[in-house]
């Protein structure tokens, strides 16, 4: 009987040592969730800024047809201005494209499993990661702000 409880007690040891080295800490989980938010804002800004710079596109060429431009102040001003404002969102666009290549990303747990390395080091502690992860979404948040009021 001692035997048995004994293989039990060892069975039940390793399985809670299993799930204990492949579980994430709270830390790593906010890191992810907060990752996993910011990449989908920021796939819906870049969709966002495509439809409106095609819209103003769309506009800008419109404007370019009408014979009168060369000839009309206001309608040379405006012509102007929406070249100024595709511009402008196209460079922000670019910017938050150039920001997304640079982003250091938490690779997934299968990926971690499989051997990924992990792009903050092998030695980043939790808080280090979940505090580069926030520093992250702030940048993107203020990229966000700016792409925000350009497509006004």
């Amino acid at each position: 009987m001692k035997t048995a409880f004994s293989i039990f007690a060892i069975a039940v040891i390793a399985v809670s040592f299993t799930a204990c080295v492949s579980s994430e800490s709270e830390m790593l989980k906010q890191a992810r969730t907060i990752q996993d938010g910011m990449i989908n804002d920021v796939e819906a800004l870049d969709s966002n800024m495509t439809e409106k710079l095609s819209v103003w596109n769309a506009k800008r060429s419109e404007m370019a047809m009408d014979s009168t431009l060369s000839t009309d102040s206001i309608k040379m001003k405006d012509f102007m201005n929406a070249k100024d404002k595709i511009d402008h969102l196209s460079n922000l666009q670019s910017e938050v494209t150039d920001w997304r290549a640079n982003l250091k990303l938490l690779p997934s747990i299968k990926e971690m499993e499989s051997g990924a390395e992990n792009p903050f080091g092998e030695k980043a502690k939790d808080q280090e990661i979940l505090s580069e992860i926030k520093k992250s979404k702030e940048a993107f948040n203020s990229l966000k702000l700016k792409a925000d009021a350009a497509m006004k």
